[in-house]
């Protein structure tokens, strides 16, 4: 049985369509397939896309031939030809050491046909689930190392990593500069600063420049106003500068203080 090879199919029972190989262990390479497909990082797009749209109880796996080892690809080869969801048409450009690998005329058609393809949110979102977790050993660090040593980016490159570089920080700043906007206007006498400036993950001093950037008053000072406008409003309407203190819940001894400091007592 050691000489034995298999050719195998995996039919979508709804139209007929087949994805052909071949394999010396037929129930490791259907296993293989169907954790590669789960993950939605099948080699074969079209497959994938059958996979998804139909769903996992839609394909059936067949075997249809049993050779010798040495006819396993002259069978395959025959066999993929008249099929769809292969996406590679000759066994021997992709076979590489006993492993499969895109020739590259393959990988240019490739390229061409997904340039300019925006993924969808759910594909975006099964290969950011299928990559969660993922670990790479020392080995792979230092190959892809290597790889990168001595490698000087075109000036063209150069130009595209810095124009993206200044966008994001570009756009980083101004959600930064909209999220203290709205601390600084909620920001109430009796806050404390370092309270709020906590969930922005900032500074004190980050906040204060933000804001002197933005042309605006010390948030402290402007809380004073705030309060002190109150109390004004609310004396207007008869009340006494004690009940107008209670009323917005704050200390008058402390309001009476910012008083005097203003000339206003």
């Amino acid at each position: 049985m050691s000489d034995l090879a298999y050719i195998y199919a995996i039919e979508n029972i709804h139209n007929g369509k087949m994805y052909i190989g071949s394999t010396k262990n037929y129930v490791y390479r259907w296993r293989a397939h169907k954790t590669t497909l789960r993950k939605g990082a099948h080699h074969s797009f079209v497959l994938q896309k059958a996979w998804e749209k139909y769903g996992e109880s839609s394909f059936v796996f067949k075997l249809l031939l049993i050779c010798s080892k040495d006819t396993r690809y002259f069978y395959e080869q025959s066999l993929m030809k008249l099929q769809s969801y292969n996406i590679l048409r000759t066994v021997n450009e992709c076979l590489v050491r006993g492993g499969w690998r895109h020739s590259d005329e393959f990988k240019v058609k490739m390229s061409k046909t997904h340039k300019g393809k925006a993924l969808s949110a759910e594909h975006r979102e099964k290969l950011s689930v299928s990559s969660t977790g993922r670990k790479y050993d020392g080995s792979f660090k230092l190959k892809a190392r290597n790889r990168q040593l001595g490698v000087t980016p075109s000036e063209l490159t150069r130009n595209r990593l810095s124009e993206a570089l200044i966008k994001h920080h570009a756009e980083t700043s101004d959600k930064t500069l909209t999220a203290i906007l709205n601390a600084y206007h909620a920001f109430k006498y009796g806050d404390k600063l370092s309270e709020v400036v906590k969930p922005l993950q900032i500074t004190t001093t980050t906040f204060y420049k933000y804001c002197l950037k933005a042309g605006l008053i010390p948030v402290k000072k402007k809380a004073i106003n705030d309060v002190i406008i109150k109390v004004d409003a609310l004396i207007a309407e008869g009340l006494s500068f004690n009940d107008a203190c209670d009323i917005l819940n704050i200390n008058s001894k402390q309001i009476k203080t910012l008083y005097r400091a203003r000339g206003k007592v």
